[in-house]
């Protein structure tokens, strides 16, 4: 068993806000770097960093460095990730991945010769609930599945003064298709089945943003998607997301031929039996899971599902980097990644 694992970043907006806080509370965890072309040393000397750079390449290299948590825009994330790989380090890289099909096939057979975890940020696989679906659902608790959707509404691109920045930018892999509908594949892909087909809709509601100096752009990327699926059973599906929402919310539903299962934003789920009843599930935790929540109730990290399923990922990768483990059972890999691609790419590759 490895003593610890030294971790570096890359970029520094979600790195910062919720990686390195999660990391730092699991034992065995060291936070050895950073890099990011304008944050690098607010960030390191928050986190008492020892590496300190804008060079990702530096950082890649490095010694003390096992991990590498890729967390710069998506443009630039299949070179840092190839980059990893070739330097031996295990890989934790947002999402999406990749900005093509080819980039992404790229990477997946890269990842198969590595010999090192090379994971994707879908956190969300390791919540409870999400544990909790995913069991009942293999034990066909809903006998053969017929349907199944998942929608989210979030409001921080909801009107023209949010600013002109990547998430604008279609060519840097901005967008609420890639950024929340990424996620939104990967859970149904997880709990349903491997998807089939998609027909996609991309649409951009707020056409110009101004930069910092109020000069105003045109609007790339998408602010809302929508796209029917096929999974390969033949069951149906649907996804919705939505930056330009006045709500928020975040609803999986699954249907079968003996009841269905809802689950949303906070991880409450519901089941409904074949008479119409409906059932609030209490999720069973372990005394492990009570640890890990009362490690995020410590921080000082933004209260949202994202941030709070992190520290369940962070538990698991720091331990199976540890135990030297080839595969992280339930992460989200390079192949998963691309299997995700190629819905993506219904929307983007048109």
């Amino acid at each position: 068993m490895r003593d610890h694992v030294g971790i570096g970043f890359i970029g520094s907006g979600f790195a910062r806000r919720v990686q390195a806080p999660a990391f730092s509370s699991v034992p065995g965890a060291r936070l050895i770097g950073c890099s990011s072309p304008n944050h690098a040393g607010p960030f390191g000397r928050e986190f008492n960093m020892p590496v300190i750079t804008t060079n990702w390449k530096d950082l890649i290299a490095h010694d003390d460095i096992q991990l590498v948590c890729i967390t710069s825009t998506p443009d630039h994330h299949y070179e840092q990730a190839m980059y990893s790989i070739e330097h031996g380090k295990h890989v934790l890289c947002e999402k999406p991945f990749a900005l093509t099909s080819g980039q992404a096939k790229s990477l997946w057979e890269a990842s198969l010769k590595a010999g090192t975890l090379c994971l994707l940020d879908h956190e969300l696989r390791f919540t409870p609930a999400v544990k909790y679906l995913k069991s009942k659902l293999e034990k066909y608790d809903l006998g053969e599945i017929f349907f199944a959707t998942a929608a989210s509404d979030l409001t921080f691109r909801n009107n023209a003064d949010h600013p002109f920045n990547w998430w604008s930018e279609k060519s840097k892999g901005g967008g609420s298709w890639g950024a929340i509908g990424s996620h939104l594949i990967d859970l149904l892909r997880h709990l349903v089945d491997e998807i089939s087909a998609a027909d996609t809709t991309l649409t951009t509601g707020y056409k110009k943003r101004k930069d910092a100096n109020g000069k105003y752009h045109e609007v790339t990327s998408d602010d809302i998607a929508a796209s029917i699926l096929r999974f390969r059973s033949g069951a149906g599906g649907m996804i919705y997301t939505s930056t330009a929402s006045f709500e928020t919310r975040f609803d999986i539903r699954i249907i079968g031929e003996k009841g269905t299962y809802m689950m949303d934003i906070h991880g409450n789920i519901s089941h409904i039996d074949a008479s119409g009843r409906t059932t609030e599930v209490h999720l069973p935790l372990t005394a492990h899971d009570e640890e890990i929540l009362e490690r995020y109730r410590r921080s000082n990290v933004p209260a949202n599902k994202f941030s709070k399923a992190f520290f369940f990922y962070a538990d698991a990768i720091v331990k199976a980097i540890r135990n030297e483990e080839d595969i992280l059972q339930n992460a989200a890999t390079f192949e998963d990644g691309y299997l995700t691609q190629q819905v993506l790419a219904t929307g983007w590759e048109k």
